[in-house]
């Protein structure tokens, strides 16, 4: 949870306010994965960012809580978020070649890895053991 709430943070936080900064830099190091992919649009970067945001505050308060609940509901949102965005990069994969798909590719798979398993952690806790 607290890996949800940092990638989601500091993504969304950026997108959020600073748009033209995660279209031409994004992920920064050097490595520019949003520009390649069209036109800038503010409001796309910035309605995303806010996104990333809301979900980091859905973590956040599973991870605060450990609600069963909240922690199952946590996990499914992240999968949902990432399952159709990977399988989007999956089959728009020219901009990239070599160490940049597989870093691009392999760091969305990982977030929806990391949903898929926040969401059975929470299925398998006891119900008892999740209140707080």
């Amino acid at each position: 949870l607290v890996y949800a709430v940092l990638v989601n943070a500091v993504g969304g936080g950026r997108a959020s306010f600073s748009p033209g900064a995660v279209y031409d830099d994004f992920p920064g190091f050097g490595r520019v994965w949003v520009a390649v992919g069209g036109p800038f649009n503010e409001r796309l970067v910035r309605d995303t960012g806010s996104w990333a945001l809301a979900l980091a505050v859905l973590c956040a308060v599973a991870a605060w809580t450990l609600s069963r609940t909240i922690v199952v509901t946590a996990g499914v949102a992240l999968a949902v978020q990432a399952v159709p965005h990977a399988v989007y990069h999956l089959r728009h994969t020219d901009p990239f070649d070599g160490t940049e798909l597989a870093l691009s590719i392999g760091g969305i798979i990982a977030v929806a890895a990391v949903g898929v398993a926040i969401a059975a952690a929470g299925i398998a806790t006891p119900r008892a053991a999740s209140a707080r």
